[in-house]
């Protein structure tokens, strides 16, 4: 049986979801980042609180970067399927090609080895990218899903 499409209004609040859990997560991401804010903080905590705060941070970071890519990949699918007239596709490919922008800096900033003690950049290049991307492409996506499903 072929992987059937959840209808349009239903894809809208599935992205809204996931928006919403992206910022509940980047709270998150800041809590954790607080406590690797300066190399004498680090060093203030034994061998094992220093290991416990890197794992923690490190195994976010990597599980943020997976709903990160899921994310993306369930737009970039719902705008790979909609028919759309050019200016719109244009635009639908101009979204897709800032979430393939946006995990490329993304992940460059994971692997960074100075990321837990510059995690105020990381958390604003995350919260600029989002607030940006979701006023704009992702806006633009939903308006779009819901016209079609209104006229379905």
């Amino acid at each position: 049986m072929a992987d059937q499409e959840p209808p349009r209004n239903q894809l809208v609040e599935e992205i809204e979801r996931e928006h919403a859990f992206l910022s509940t997560e980047l709270g998150r991401l800041r809590e954790l980042l607080a406590c690797g804010q300066d190399v004498a903080h680090c060093n203030s905590c034994n061998a094992q609180k220093q290991d416990n705060c890197q794992n923690g941070i490190d195994g976010f970071l990597m599980e943020f970067l997976i709903f990160m890519r899921q994310h993306f990949a369930h737009e970039d699918k719902s705008m790979r399927k909609e028919n759309s007239p050019a200016d719109v596709h244009d635009a639908f490919e101009s979204h897709i090609t800032a979430h393939a922008d946006m995990m490329e800096n993304l992940t460059v900033a994971i692997r960074s080895p100075t990321v837990r003690h510059q995690g105020e950049k990381l958390v604003a290049l995350i919260e600029h990218w989002l607030d940006d991307h979701i006023r704009t492409h992702d806006l633009f996506l939903l308006d779009w899903l819901r016209q079609q499903a209104a006229t379905a």
